[in-house]
């Protein structure tokens, strides 16, 4: 099915222009950004269970009505397809491929050739946030290649914060301690609370990576949380609690 008819709504989000649901979102994810950004994000998915009757249409729509931060990692062709035209703001989560880098220059070439390809998919000229994947400890040279991309991005206006994916804590520890140039550090669940304590006193924005819909983000910090379908959508966003 189509989408509905879109209508711009605000700076980081559109709605349809009728049977909008209203979601009461607490913003207060801001550090060095300098801006506030709601507290619960989402990550698009696609249906992984054959119930689930959620085209990638409606999911999209969901997802824009609730005019927060949406990644788009998993398929930037597919959900970016279905967000053209709208202010949404949007992230992605880089590959994995830096990690097969053997050199500074090829390092810089994978993020670069990576961001170019998401932002050709989405028809965009910027992603508001990229964070690097880090799966295991890179190699400074893999890191400071990155970096160098990142920075030219920016300069380019082609992204506007960027940040660090990562999925264990000693990976984030040992690039955190040296560098000291991310606005955001999105955690795994499973991620010590050293990394936090880190992350916070370099005024990072914190957040926390979970597939549970009823997960609520301590104060100051924001929960990106998997979606894929608009009862997800609608079960993620419904609470305001935050945790002290």
């Amino acid at each position: 099915m189509e989408c509905g008819a879109l209508a711009p709504h605000s700076k980081i989000g559109w709605r349809r222009s009728s049977q909008v649901p209203s979601y009461p979102v607490t913003g207060g994810l801001q550090g060095r950004t300098n801006e506030i950004f709601p507290a619960k994000w989402l990550s698009l998915t696609s249906p992984n269970d054959a119930t689930n009757s959620t085209s990638p249409c409606e999911l999209v729509e969901a997802a824009l009505e609730a005019q927060t931060v949406i990644d788009i990692t998993s398929s930037p062709a597919l959900w970016g397809g279905h967000m053209r035209g709208t202010k949404s703001t949007l992230m992605a989560i880089g590959s994995s491929d830096i990690e097969r880098a053997q050199d500074e220059q090829q390092a810089h070439d994978l993020v670069q050739a990576h961001l170019i390809e998401i932002l050709s998919a989405i028809g965009r000229e910027h992603l508001d946030f990229y964070f690097l994947r880090l799966r295991r400890p890179l190699q400074e040279f893999q890191i400071s290649g990155a970096l160098i991309a990142l920075e030219a991005c920016r300069q380019e206006g082609n992204v506007r914060f960027s940040g660090i994916a990562a999925e264990d804590s000693i990976s984030a520890l040992g690039l955190l301690q040296f560098h000291d140039a991310f606005e955001a550090v999105i955690l795994d669940q499973s991620v010590g609370a050293p990394v936090k304590l880190l992350a916070r006193s370099r005024r990072m924005s914190v957040i926390t990576r979970t597939d549970d819909l009823n997960f609520e983000p301590e104060q100051g910090q924001a929960a990106l949380i998997s979606v894929s379908s608009q009862n997800d959508v609608q079960a993620a966003m419904r609470s305001t609690a935050i945790t002290p």
